[in-house]
């Protein structure tokens, strides 16, 4: 599926005019670097979704009530950034997304249910979030692991506070 370009429906409706797989739990995207399209807005059953190797993907399904599980790898940061409503998470896994500093406070604030956060990769990371943003949020969180396997270690990051 290298040459994906664009999610297309063939019954030639809007997007928005009905629901989409409405029993779909897992959704994986892998390797497909041409990938631009708009992904289906509502998947209502959803539990997991993985995104690996979307370099030019920028955007994410944005209803999404049964996401439990969120994997991001080898993509922007502005495909992170386009997750909303993400109170049902409870891992999130961040792997090689390109440009990613910081969490922003507006997911932080959504993630009261994360049970679990991994961050591999992320070079440029410097912190996990801004100073001011209350950790409190995080209240349900069990395991933190941030890990660099690359020759740079995580030579930016600078803080860990509360």
């Amino acid at each position: 599926m290298g040459q994906w370009e664009l999610w297309s429906w063939s019954n030639g409706l809007g997007e928005d005019s009905i629901a989409k797989f409405p029993k779909l739990r897992e959704l994986r995207i892998r390797r497909c670097p041409m990938l631009v399209g708009k992904l289906p807005t509502f998947l209502p059953s959803l539990e997991e979704l993985d995104i690996d190797g979307c370099p030019l993907l920028v955007d994410l399904p944005k209803v999404l009530p049964s996401l439990l599980t969120l994997s991001i790898r080898q993509c922007q940061e502005v495909v992170l950034r386009s997750v909303s409503n993400t109170t049902s998470i409870t891992t999130l896994k961040i792997v090689g997304v390109s440009g990613l500093v910081r969490l922003d406070e507006a997911h932080i604030k959504t993630l009261g249910s994360l049970e679990v956060l991994e961050i591999w990769n992320c070079d440029k990371l410097r912190c996990l979030w801004a100073d001011g943003i209350n950790s409190n949020y995080l209240t349900n969180l069990k395991r933190l692991e941030i890990s660099n396997e690359l020759r740079s270690g995580l030579s930016n990051l600078k803080s860990l506070k509360d």
